[in-house]
């Protein structure tokens, strides 16, 4: 990544750990999931003040949650809404390339997984949070 993304700093930190080390694994397709993620962390980078990513990583008795954090320009109540819809772009957008189609992919791939997405802001930061339930902790 730090050759696409220059001056990139992620941070990964577990605000819980996990009782069964099998709690943080996702059965699907790596490949998409892989994607979903790249696409994430690439968002907090572009739209990020300081290209300083925060991923939390917690876990409670039936889902396990990923948060990418950054520190920039927040989205309008309205903007966040619409976020997830194919082609829309916030006014953070301003000069970055693209269509608009990288959450709207994200979406559809946590979809197809059982997961799910939402943005928030928190401390006065971007939050994007996944969150996979239960049903996908695997048997082993």
């Amino acid at each position: 990544a730090k050759k696409t993304l220059p001056g990139i700093n992620v941070s990964v930190e577990f605000l819980s750990v996990p009782e069964k080390e099998n709690y943080l694994s996702v059965q699907g397709s790596e490949p998409l999931l892989r994607s979903a993620i790249t696409n994430l962390i690439k968002n907090a980078y572009l739209y990020s003040s300081d290209k300083n990513i925060r991923i939390l990583i917690q876990e409670d008795i039936s889902s396990t949650f990923v948060s990418f954090i950054n520190n920039g320009q927040t989205l309008t109540d309205d903007e966040a809404i619409r976020l997830f819809i194919p082609f829309f772009r916030g006014s953070n957008a301003k000069g970055e390339k693209g269509y608009g189609l990288g959450l709207s992919i994200v979406k559809r791939i946590l979809d197809v997984h059982k997961g799910t997405i939402k943005y928030e802001v928190k401390d006065g930061k971007n939050c994007f949070v996944i969150k996979f339930g239960d049903q996908q902790h695997s048997a082993t």
